[in-house]
């Protein structure tokens, strides 16, 4: 009886995980406009003299997407945040044109989004394995073939 519990137990959790909360993307995604268009307004206003600075206030938006949509591996951000501000320094430093940086950026955000979504996926999968060998076991030990946790 005690390994039915801990059965039903783990089928509950194990829906729970993921790489992150999709739910909470449509809102999420909205902070980031809001704080894109703030980097944009302080740009218009020349608060932000350089790339760094504006690539700066764009990974602010970036990082309060990532915590609002619960990101569970921040290292896909932090490596996405370390090779933005090296592509701002290089363009600061006039070792990048400005097509060149523009398209650096967009390879970086597409490398950035692309972890994201197959770590979603594979955590999606792995949810599923561990519920179908779940329900197995739970099925063995209804049926006989499997032996209860002494108590």
């Amino acid at each position: 009886m005690r390994l039915l519990f801990v059965l039903c137990g783990a089928l509950a959790l194990c829906g729970c995980v993921s790489a992150y909360d999709a739910s909470a993307e449509p809102a999420a995604q909205q902070a980031k406009a809001l704080g894109y268009d703030q980097c944009n307004a302080a740009l218009a206003r020349k608060e932000l003299k350089t790339n760094v600075a504006m690539l700066e206030c764009v990974l602010a938006s970036e990082k309060k997407y990532a915590v609002d949509i619960k990101l569970q591996n921040m290292g896909f951000y932090d490596a996405y945040a370390a090779r933005v501000r090296l592509i701002a320094i290089d363009r600061d430093a006039g070792r990048l044109s400005n097509a060149q940086m523009e398209s650096d950026l967009a390879a970086a955000h597409s490398d950035y989004i692309s972890a994201m979504n197959q770590a979603y996926v594979q955590t999606a999968a792995d949810n599923a394995a561990t519920t179908n060998f779940l329900v197995g076991a739970a099925g063995a030990f209804a049926t006989g073939y499997a032996h209860p946790i002494p108590p």
